[in-house]
Formats: C-alpha cells, sequence, structure tokens
C-alpha cells in the first residue's frame, strides 16, 4: 500500500513539473524558409517556425499591421524555439497597432516564431546588408538631419560607437526625436552644449522637448550600446526629427 502511495506521489509531481514547462520544450515544428516581402497572417496555433540564414551582419526589418496586444514574433537560436529569444518584434501587451522594427543579425542560422491570439495580425520581413553606418563619430562630422527624413545606424559587436547628428530650428517650436526605442543613451543639446529636459513616450518611441525651443542649432547625441547587448544580436534604429 505504502509503494502504491509512493508511486501515485511521484507521478503526481512529474505531471505537476511537465504541467509548468513551457510548451516549446516539446514543440516539435515544421521548418520553411522565412519569405521576405511577403505578408504572414498570424494564427493562434503554431505549426511552422521560419529558417533565416545570413552569411554576414544582416539587417533583418519587420512591418507589422492589425496588432491588438495579442501578437508575439521573436527570432530564436534553435528550431525549437526552446532557447531565450535573442530579440522580440512583438510581444503580447504591446499594443501599437503597425508599425516597423529592426535588429542585425550575424553570420549564422535562426528561426522566427510568430502568432497572435487574435488571429488578426500580419507581418512582413525584408533584409539588406548592414552597410548603413556613417562616420559621423564625433561633434565635426555630425549629419545635419532635414526635418521627417529617416536616417538609419545600426549598433553591433564590431560596429559600435556614439553617433552625432545636428538639427536646425527655423522657428520656434518643440522637438520631437521619433523611431528610439529608449528614453536612456539619447541626449539632446542646444549650440552651447547644454542638456535639453526631454520627455520619452514608450508608445509612440518618441522623446520630446519639454516645451518648445528657440530658433537655432541644436545637437542630437546616440550612445553606443553596452557590448553586454550585443554578443548575439545587434541593434538596428531608423530615427527622424518632426
Amino acid at each position: 500500500m505504502k509503494n502504491c502511495q509512493k508511486t501515485v506521489a511521484i507521478m503526481m509531481v512529474f505531471i505537476t513539473i511537465v504541467a509548468l514547462l513551457p510548451v516549446s520544450a516539446f514543440a516539435s515544428y515544421k521548418v520553411e524558409p522565412l519569405r521576405y516581402n511577403y505578408w504572414y497572417s498570424l494564427k493562434e496555433d503554431v505549426s511552422t517556425v521560419y529558417r533565416v540564414k545570413v552569411t554576414a551582419d544582416t539587417i533583418l526589418t519587420v512591418n507589422w499591421k492589425n496588432n491588438r496586444g495579442e501578437s508575439y514574433v521573436a527570432v530564436y537560436p534553435d528550431k525549437e524555439c526552446d532557447e531565450s529569444s535573442i530579440y522580440r518584434f512583438l510581444d503580447s501587451g504591446y499594443s501599437i497597432s503597425s508599425g516597423t522594427d529592426g535588429m542585425v543579425l550575424y553570420r549564422g542560422t535562426y528561426y522566427i516564431l510568430m502568432l497572435d491570439y487574435d488571429n488578426k495580425a500580419k507581418v512582413k520581413f525584408s533584409k539588406k546588408p548592414n552597410t548603413i553606418n556613417k562616420q559621423n563619430y564625433c561633434i565635426s562630422k555630425a549629419i545635419t538631419m532635414t526635418k521627417n527624413k529617416k536616417y538609419e545606424y545600426s549598433q553591433s559587436k564590431i560596429i559600435n560607437y556614439k553617433r552625432w547628428y545636428k538639427i536646425k530650428l527655423i522657428k520656434s517650436q518643440e522637438i520631437s526625436i521619433v523611431g528610439y526605442d529608449s528614453e536612456y543613451g539619447i541626449t539632446l543639446y542646444d549650440s552651447n552644449f547644454n542638456r535639453i529636459n526631454c520627455k520619452y513616450s514608450e508608445k509612440n518611441r518618441t522623446i520630446t522637448t519639454r516645451g518648445k525651443q528657440p530658433k537655432g542649432i541644436y545637437y542630437l547625441a546616440l550612445n553606443e550600446d553596452d557590448l553586454d547587448y550585443l554578443m548575439d544580436k545587434g541593434y538596428y534604429y531608423s530615427i527622424y526629427w518632426k
């Protein structure tokens, strides 16, 4: 009787452990090459992961639409998607309905898992070589930004340095920098290099001055990233000011 009780107890512990494990631990996905410039319709049930193979540093970007905060799109180093993701384009609770995001992939093979519990979202991927960086590493080489024009740059484990941009205001107005994904690592200065106080909107990925600024010259500094965060992947940004 005691042996029977012991066996039942062991089985109950096993069942409990299994129930707590992530679904991906037992998943066996079908693997297909990722199609570029093709709109994928995301579903709740996932049977396929998509393979991406690159031979050199590559910018992978994704456009999405119809997201209602129930989507999940992530890049994994293993086809079972059982290890930690190295980047998430969308995650549950991220409610921006449409947008664009990107990352830098190093040489290797990666797998993309995507789903939407709402069965509404669509995503489209594209890629290009990571050859977008300019030599604006100091103030004297600052790139003058045209209003509403996008400027691309990336940070990777072999290309990682501070970037400088110049903004010219022809009238008094607020300055908003759109496309940077954090309130840290970005600083706006006036022509005398006094730091300007700004506020950050995570929803819109926008950093805005607290109040109008007088016409004149301003400098935007974007710091290098911590190397600890660049070992598995790099970051890609597309920013503009308005």
